[in-house]
């Protein structure tokens, strides 16, 4: 029976780093062991992870010193060979370290899974993520990274990782990387897992993701900001991957796997709509026809490709002319098919027929049908006809 260490890392999450441990307090696997490290937070952390100091090994930092570097002081004191970074935002479910202690098997590298999303109180939304495409193996992870810089992958808290591959990892350098404290410790172990061994996909929540105010990605503000800062952080993916594929003697090209990353697309066009003056030559206009091209050359359907559009905001962004075509054609994909799976991206909303998401399907089944009345009702007025003043918001 394998052992799973849980490693809590806390910046300032005074609010919620006491949840994110009880829930590891609470596992029902026999072998399981706490550590919560805290990466010099300024506000009452250190006292209330002390005060579990008698069932989990605490360490305090007194700077700090970035995510990464945070965890790199602690994983190396993990006693068994399966180990969890979770979020101090975070939960995780009672069943989900025996579940993932009967999952690895020697050449398993990672595990990812999905994770229920709750707000701010901790109440369960009507959501899960990711929303993985079918067929996905280490093969499928590994060429998607190569080609375009990314693959269907889970948030921090989704993921577990195999100790030997942790140490392997920092034998080759793999913890020196470009901007360190502005990396995320998921996204380096997204690039380098399915190098060193299998990547497992379990579609099952083993945790709960946290959206509130404080979030990192900025879930709760459509910004400019945030979609820089979405783009910045793969690029800084991007810059290490490329420095891990020149340790492992493999060819890999950045600029063209930027061109490929539809993710990407989305947040350029939605920086520039949302400030025209900061991108003046990346509207709409330039950057629809390569992302049409990333889209062509995309190793999903274009069915795939679009159907997670019309639900997430930069695709709100875009001219309601562009919109409507594009729901038009994911009314299929919602329709509950066999095989009607999305894909992934950044921000997308998707619908999945193992996992259906409720709201969002009745959502955008309700939107289906609003644009159908519209454009029957465009269609039988004369042609001098203003269009209606939704239609031109935007």
């Amino acid at each position: 029976m394998l052992g799973v260490s849980i490693i809590i890392v806390n910046y300032n999450m005074s609010r919620f780093v006491g949840e994110a441990i009880k829930s590891g307090l609470e596992q029902d696997h026999p072998l399981v062991e706490i550590i919560v490290v805290d990466d010099g937070s300024t506000d009452d952390s250190s006292k209330i992870i002390s005060s579990h100091a008698d069932r989990a090994r605490i360490l305090l930092l007194e700077e700090n010193i970035g995510q990464v570097s945070a965890l790199c002081r602690a994983w190396p004191l993990a006693r068994h060979p399966v180990v969890v970074f979770l979020d101090s935002d975070d939960l995780m479910l009672p069943h989900a370290a025996a579940r993932l202690a009967a999952t690895f098997a020697a050449t398993t590298a990672r595990v990812q899974f999905c994770l229920q999303t709750i707000d701010d109180a901790g109440r369960p939304l009507d959501h899960f993520s990711p929303k993985y495409p079918d067929h996905l193996d280490t093969k499928t992870i590994r060429s998607e990274l190569l080609r375009t810089g990314s693959s269907p992958a889970a948030q921090g808290s989704g993921n577990a990782y195999a100790k030997w591959m942790l140490e392997k990892v920092e034998q080759d350098n793999g913890f020196e990387m470009p901007a360190e404290k502005r990396m995320a410790m998921d996204a380096a172990m997204e690039v380098n897992a399915a190098f060193y061994g299998e990547v497992l996909t379990l579609r099952e929540p083993l945790g709960c993701y946290r959206i509130h105010a404080s979030n990192v990605t900025g879930h709760l503000t459509v910004s400019h900001r945030r979609f820089v800062r979405t783009i910045d952080k793969f690029d800084l993916k991007l810059a290490y991957l490329q420095q891990r594929c020149q340790v492992w003697g493999i060819d890999f090209d950045p600029d063209a796997a930027r061109q490929r990353a539809l993710p990407v697309f989305e947040c350029r066009l939605a920086a520039a709509k949302l400030d025209p003056q900061s991108a003046p030559d990346a509207g709409p206009l330039a950057l629809f026809w390569p992302a049409l091209r990333a889209c062509a050359t995309s190793t999903y359907s274009l069915r795939q490709s679009f159907s997670a559009a019309p639900g997430s905001p930069p695709w709100r962004c875009c001219p309601s002319r562009w919109r409507r075509p594009s729901l038009a054609g994911a009314s299929s994909c919602s329709s509950g098919r066999s095989g009607s799976k999305p894909c992934f991206g950044a921000g997308a909303a998707s619908v999945d027929s193992s996992m259906t998401n409720p709201v969002n399907e009745a959502g955008l089944r309700s939107v289906l049908s609003r644009n159908r009345r519209r454009a029957a009702g465009r269609a039988g007025r004369p042609s001098a006809a203003p269009p209606c003043r939704r239609a031109r918001r935007c």
